[in-house]
């Protein structure tokens, strides 16, 4: 599990030192008003850009799980449902109808 996180906050870290090279290489590229030439090299950007945005991926905070996240805790599906049995999570009520 601690694996997964370094990874993660290795990726997160990447990804915020190329975010700005990306933006501007994005707008070099999308612009018409610019010479060709320009354009051409804010495709080349992207291309060799190394921050990936995909590797990045939402984990449990508990226990690192990264399928079925419960976006407004932070947690897993198995967390959440045992977390809310026991009461420990604020406005959460067991379904009943």
């Amino acid at each position: 599990m601690l694996y997964k996180k370094a990874k993660d906050i290795k990726y997160r870290n990447l990804f915020l030192k190329s975010e700005k090279q990306r933006v501007l290489a994005k707008f070099l590229r999308s612009n018409e008003f610019l010479e060709k030439d320009l354009r051409n090299y804010g495709g080349y950007l992207l291309y060799n850009n190394k921050g990936y945005s995909s590797r990045v991926r939402d984990l449990c905070i508990y226990s690192g799980r990264s399928r079925f996240l419960i976006k407004t805790f932070k947690v897993s599906r198995i967390i959440f449902k045992s977390l809310a049995s026991h009461g420990k999570l604020p406005g959460v009520r067991k379904a009943s109808w």
